[in-house]
């Protein structure tokens, strides 16, 4: 429970600051809203989640490794920022995507 480098929170595996999305396990489904401050989404991390419907990316993540989503579902759709990282990253991968809404 009190590891020096790691951070957990409902399974989902994160760097001890909770900056960096590591992994996620793979029998997650439906929708997953990635915490606000996480700054980087890493190699492999949503790897084999076919069952995710959904996932909201922050405005503060600037960074999205290689194969962060591989295996998922092709009707997984993104909800981003306008203009955002996430956005720029989903346009240049082809991946569905709509707006969070800002009130």
């Amino acid at each position: 429970a009190n590891n020096p480098v790691f951070e957990s929170q409902n399974g989902v595996l994160f760097n001890k600051n909770i900056t960096t999305l590591i992994a996620c396990p793979a029998g997650l489904s439906g929708a997953y809203v990635i915490p606000d401050g996480v700054t980087s989404i890493g190699f492999n991390a949503f790897a084999e989640c076919p069952h995710l419907k959904r996932i909201e990316i922050p405005d503060s993540v600037t960074e999205i490794k290689d194969d962060a989503f591989e295996g998922c579902s092709i009707f997984l759709n993104f909800i981003v920022g306008y203009k955002s990282f996430a956005e720029k990253y989903c346009k240049n991968h082809h991946l569905r995507h709509t707006y969070a809404v800002k009130f």
